[in-house]
């Protein structure tokens, strides 16, 4: 949910440095970065540190025997916009999620429970 209004312009040139409009302009800053990314920063900066996530099914294309409903842990290897590319244990092969940004809470997600 974003907080601050789009500006097509830019922010106020001359914020205070520690007032409303410097708090305003930060803030602002930051969304755009979320719009951008299709995912809040939290939750990105969360994948980026811990390297862990949840992934809901298994693909065929991966070999995996569950089901839809399996939910598993995998290590991040790498995360971009477009892919997520993840490993069920240290040793196993990658797997790619596209468009992972789009996917959070549907395919993965940093807990069980989000996807439950």
């Amino acid at each position: 949910m974003r907080l601050t209004k789009k500006v097509s312009v830019g922010y106020n040139p001359a914020p205070q440095k520690y007032g409303s409009r410097a708090i305003y302009n930060k803030l602002g800053q930051l969304e755009d970065i979320e719009d951008e990314l299709g995912i809040d920063l939290i939750t990105y900066l969360k994948v980026m540190m811990d390297r862990v996530i949840y992934v809901k099914g298994k693909e065929p294309e991966w070999g995996g025997v569950g089901t839809k409903k399996d939910i598993e842990q995998y290590w991040v290897e790498y995360f971009s916009k477009d892919m997520l590319e993840v490993k069920y244990g240290k040793d196993s092969d990658s797997h790619f999620i596209k468009n992972p940004l789009k996917t959070y809470g549907k395919t993965w997600a940093l807990t069980k429970e989000e996807l439950k």
